[in-house]
């Protein structure tokens, strides 16, 4: 791929528009003790992130997406995790989704980047964050 398309796909890439909606809901409780005390519940939340679907290099050439990174952590630009959306694993690849689960309460921060056929990664999204309580 050629220094300007990788460009173009970085840029491209960068543009993409992510959302970030959800609830922080969702919780478990542990059983009983034999002394009838019960543990508080332990909370969970989710990330329902939401992105458009890349189809072109800046210069107008079509690029075939092969999926997608979703990077998160607990602070600004310090991505811990990394999740890699290969395309034929999402519900519609025409409007890509993906739901983070298990998210302990805190902040959250995400970027979501594409990659091509070659694992070329495009530059990441804007971050976005989200407060699980």
């Amino acid at each position: 791929m050629s220094n300007s398309k990788l460009l173009a796909f970085l840029l491209m890439s960068l543009i993409m528009f992510l959302c970030l909606f959800g609830c922080g809901g969702g919780s478990s409780q542990s059983a009983q003790t034999s002394q009838s005390t019960q543990t508080p519940p332990v909370t969970t939340g989710t990330a329902v992130l939401a992105w458009n679907k890349v189809t072109t290099y800046t210069d107008g050439s079509s690029v075939s997406v092969s999926g997608y990174y979703i990077y998160y952590g607990p602070a600004h630009n310090n991505y811990t995790q990394i999740i890699p959306i290969p395309v034929a694993n999402l519900s519609d690849p025409n409007s890509p989704k993906y739901t983070v689960t298990n998210l302990q309460p805190g902040t959250y921060y995400f970027a979501v980047s594409a990659y091509d056929s070659n694992k070329v990664e495009g530059a990441q999204s804007a971050e976005v964050s989200k407060i699980i309580q």
